[in-house]
């Protein structure tokens, strides 16, 4: 968790309770080595012990709750709940629990606002003798190794069965956290969207539009692993774009949100078509024009489309790595647009595969046939993914 917590060090503080159950390395443990002891020695802790959690028994691990309870009402309590293989299946319980009354005095915690899991399993723990099993409400990030040999991705499905408001991602490792500076970035990014206070939520559908890539842009979002190639076809793809965010909606106007490089980008297709509202991040926009609304933080962006959600038709996002990102954690977004060219490549982590776990699902949707600059007939093509 080290790049995690140096990435957000002077804004979050992150509290690491030990479990109050030594462990050894007999069979039915989990394999640690020295090296993952603090201390170097070779005991391990943790919040139980596998061999006492069989088929047949329902667990109710009594000291590990009230080890928890005083150390939340210690140091608590806490924005959010982060756990890691066994420590999930604690994390999603403890969540569960806290939902209820009688558990928030006993643990001194009200609801998480988010839950993170790495090399996550939900089975339902018994508190007081009985089991809660619920749904859980809040937004969880789900990390998942690809090589994982300890739980299985039909293992992780238990846990993100539960979880309404879900995402995904896969790393290329194993049963570990992945350090990787573009998971640490999508962590990162969760917990700062997350994690702080309560964001305005848009009733609308929210679509991401993706263009090609060009040379040294970042416009791939960290949370979907997704690949495609450039196209030098510029204008054929503002003149597709225009197409996409000018359709008419008899709910109102549509507006395009995005940076201002984006926005100084397509203005000449935006200005007239839509309602653009850009986020400066502090910088100054080059010109002013009535029909583009200035913020400068994307929380100030979902302020202003809150207010006015009533007057809009539709409300599609363009801009960069980051926009796109925050975009896909808002709970509203509904589908990713691609603009791609006949021969690029746009396509899903090919290893999120499984219906059970994967979160959108898309296929080509249309075929937009024009002219380059030197005449030559040249075929665009759209991806639409919608979030199941």
């Amino acid at each position: 968790m080290r790049a995690l917590r140096e990435r957000l060090v002077d804004d979050v503080e992150f509290y690491f309770p030990t479990g109050p159950i030594e462990l050894s390395n007999d069979k039915g443990q989990s394999d640690y080595s020295d090296e993952d002891s603090l201390d170097g020695s070779s005991i391990t802790w943790g919040w139980w012990r596998i061999d006492e959690y069989g088929d047949s028994k329902t667990l109710e691990p009594k000291t590990s709750y009230e080890h928890l309870a005083s150390y939340i009402r210690e140091h608590g309590p806490f924005d959010g709940i982060m756990g890691f293989s066994q420590g999930t299946n604690l994390a999603a319980n403890l969540a569960t629990f806290v939902t209820l009354p009688k558990y928030q005095n006993y643990f001194g915690q009200k609801p998480f606002r988010f839950g993170m899991f790495f090399s996550g399993y939900y089975r339902a723990l018994a508190i007081d003798g009985e089991t809660h099993i619920m749904k859980i409400e809040m937004p969880t990030l789900h990390f998942l190794g690809k090589f994982d040999n300890v739980l299985s991705t039909e293992s992780s499905t238990t846990l993100i069965r539960i979880c309404e408001d879900s995402q995904v991602l896969f790393h290329p490792g194993a049963h570990h956290i992945p350090s990787p500076i573009a998971y640490v970035e999508a962590a990162a990014d969760f917990i700062d969207f997350f994690g702080r206070e309560d964001w305005p939520l848009v009733s609308k559908n929210i679509s991401l539009i993706i263009p090609t890539p060009k040379p040294n842009s970042l416009t791939v979002s960290q949370h979907t692993s997704m690949h495609h190639l450039g196209s030098n076809n510029n204008h054929l793809e503002k003149e597709l774009i225009s197409k996409i965010v000018s359709r008419t909606s008899k709910n109102g106007v549509n507006i395009v949100l995005s940076n201002l490089q984006m926005f100084n980008e397509y203005e000449d297709i935006l200005k007239n078509k839509v309602s653009s509202l850009v986020i400066t991040d502090g910088q100054e926009p080059k010109s002013f024009d009535e029909s583009v609304h200035y913020v400068s933080t994307f929380k100030q962006a979902l302020n202003k489309l809150k207010a006015r959600e009533d007057s809009i038709g539709r409300i599609y996002v363009i801009g960069d790595k980051r926009l796109l990102t925050l975009g896909l954690m808002c709970r509203c977004t509904k589908r990713i647009i691609a603009v791609t060219g006949a021969k690029d490549k746009f396509q899903m982590d090919p290893s999120a595969k499984s219906s059970q776990i994967r979160q959108w699902t898309g296929q080509s949707r249309l075929k937009h046939l024009s002219t380059d600059e030197s005449g030559e007939p040249v075929t665009m093509k759209l991806q639409m993914w919608e979030r199941l």
